[in-house]
């Protein structure tokens, strides 16, 4: 997912660049770094896992443990609205089916020579 959103944002590939630089929104991005960090609050004495950030990859096992807990605080908490899930956060249940993520893309003034 980390992979596509940067490829996104990138535009990889494109003859011209159609989205606003770091305008992608989107709640695993913030969930990433809160698993890798361990928390909201990020701890300078806290030990860190031995990889960086770009290759840390949340556990599966702890994957919905580690989601439930993000959203229940106030830095995961915000992203409720834009994930669809069945089952209540923190119950054994509690599955994702669907999210929303949001990027701005430039104007387009000449619709007829521009596009993608």
């Amino acid at each position: 997912m980390l992979n596509f959103n940067n490829k996104m944002e990138e535009c990889e590939g494109c003859d011209e660049k159609w989205n606003m630089p770091n305008t992608l929104e989107m709640w695993f991005d913030r969930f990433h770094e809160y698993s890798y960090e361990g928390g909201c609050d990020i701890d300078p004495l806290r030990t860190k896992p031995v990889i960086a950030l770009a290759e840390y990859v949340v556990p599966s096992e702890t994957f919905y443990a580690d989601l439930s807990r993000f959203l229940s605080e106030d830095c995961g908490r915000t992203f409720t609205k834009n994930i669809n899930y069945d089952g209540e956060i923190g119950s054994s249940d509690f599955k994702i089916t669907g999210w929303r993520q949001s990027i701005t893309v430039k104007s387009i003034e000449e619709i007829s020579t521009q596009g993608p």
